[in-house]
């Protein structure tokens, strides 16, 4: 990826030695034998980002400090099989200060991904049919860690440069009376604000960019509520792309992407913070003349995330509150259609947020009135 370096940069890097190997077993439904045992070197970064959102979330007496330093991720034994199989992964957060130690589990769907892809050679070779549902088990094994040395408790430890986010404290109440809410948000997720005015500006840059993707970084305030332990988001502003490669079905950013966004960030003077980006489905068939009769007709949305989404927002956007806003339309919608993206326990999943009914005009100006609070 070319934003490679600059991730480095804003995050810190990370280095993970891991004291166990990690197995798949795919077997077909029903039956005893796998078809298949394959290691499996999980990405464990979303995971433990994640995990210290929530112990963030969940203290609200921690400060906001992203720093999985000497987390530990290990796993959590199977009650019906035993070791070596995986019920699900413990991530133990370390104390800040007066702050405890935070544990927090992932499911076995984190290995859904890598499963698939283990399964694509089977598939080749016959052992599955194409579009075969398939079981597999997650197994651990211990192992040396990289550098010879096996860490004494068996668990894996991390360590990474701390990243502390300048939140401040407002109350969400006057969020939520101001606003309208769209899609499912479970208590896990942080809320999330986004104007009115952001929404629709993005509309008027995709239908001004045709049948080419298009899209932006979004940026805002980390906040959190002090009164009720509440972390939430607020965009401010949605800054449009530019340098970036935009081409009929994905969307590419480039270092002078990102140079653009931070100079228009530090111009602004507001202390924003990237809280993660926006991009176009466009309506690729509106020159189709098979319109009436389309075969895809109901099942175009915006509801969907490619791979290359998932690769760019794992890149780019990896801290555990960012999101991603997809807008998207097709010959058969009379209207754009909005789902909004986030990591849920270390994957990418739809999630809700809340619109705030100030046209984005009038909020930029209140903005600037020092004694003024909104956005």
């Amino acid at each position: 990826m070319p934003l490679e370096r600059d991730y480095t940069k804003r995050t810190g890097g990370m280095s993970i030695h891991a004291p166990y190997r990690f197995v798949l077993e795919i077997s077909r439904q029903n039956a005893k034998e796998p078809l298949d045992v394959t290691p499996v070197d999980p990405d464990w970064e979303p995971a433990l980002e994640w995990a210290n959102l929530e112990a963030i979330r969940r203290d609200p007496n921690r400060p906001v400090v992203f720093d999985t330093q000497n987390a530990r991720i290990e796993p959590a034994w199977s009650d019906e099989l035993g070791s070596p199989y995986v019920a699900k992964i413990r991530v133990t957060v370390p104390p800040i200060g007066t702050c405890r130690a935070a544990e927090v589990d992932i499911p076995v769907s984190y290995f859904r991904g890598l499963a698939r892809a283990a399964s694509s050679p089977l598939v080749k070779s016959g052992q599955l049919a194409d579009g075969e549902i398939f079981n597999y088990r997650i197994c651990a094994y211990p192992q040396s860690c990289g550098n010879g040395d096996r860490v004494a408790d068996g668990s894996l430890v991390v360590e990474t440069l701390p990243v502390e986010i300048a939140g401040t404290d407002r109350s969400i109440d006057e969020l939520l009376a101001g606003s309208s809410h769209s899609g499912p948000d479970p208590a896990e997720w942080l809320p999330v604000f986004i104007p009115s005015g952001v929404l629709e500006e993005a509309a008027e840059l995709m239908t001004e960019a045709g049948s080419a993707e298009t899209g932006g970084v979004l940026i805002g305030h980390f906040h959190r509520d002090s009164s009720q332990g509440v972390l939430f988001l607020v965009v401010t502003a949605q800054i449009p792309v530019q340098y970036a490669r935009q081409e009929l079905t994905r969307l590419t950013f480039t270092p002078e992407t990102w140079a653009a966004v931070d100079g228009a960030i530090s111009l602004r003077g507001r202390d924003e913070i990237y809280l993660g980006w926006w991009h176009t489905h466009p309506n690729w068939c509106a020159a189709c003349d098979k319109r009436d009769n389309c075969e895809m007709a109901g099942k175009l949305s915006a509801d969907f995330f490619s791979d290359h989404d998932v690769a760019l927002h794992r890149a780019v956007f990896p801290r555990a509150y960012s999101v991603a806003l997809v807008l998207s339309s097709d010959c058969h919608a009379n209207s754009i259609q909005r789902s909004l993206y986030g990591w849920w326990r270390g994957m990418i999943a739809s999630r809700g947020y809340h619109i705030l009914g100030i046209p984005l005009a009038i909020s930029a100006q209140m903005e600037g009135d020092a004694d003024a609070e909104i956005f």
